[in-house]
């Protein structure tokens, strides 16, 4: 017997301006519950902020640089430092 399962429909948008109707199947959680594959975590509660840098930030960076390629050098630095702490 196949497990329960819910049906929803969901409307998509294309980039061509045309909506689409699309009817997305899934396993109801109490269907889940005796998997094994099923773990259910806590939900991770931190607040997320990865935002790009500013215009200004930008430019005050590119008038600090002689040329393109001490910004590259520079954006690039800032960009790792930036990764690594998320990391």
């Amino acid at each position: 017997m196949p497990s329960p399962s819910m049906t929803r429909t969901i409307v998509h948008h294309e980039s061509t301006g045309r909506t689409r109707r699309i009817a997305v199947s899934l396993p109801r959680i109490s269907a889940l519950e005796g998997d094994p594959s099923y773990t259910p975590e806590p939900a991770d509660t931190r607040p997320v902020r990865h935002r790009n840098p500013s215009m200004q930030s930008l430019v005050k960076l590119a008038l600090k640089m002689d040329n393109a390629e001490q910004l590259g050098l520079a954006l690039n630095r800032r960009f790792d430092r930036r990764k690594q702490r998320r990391d």
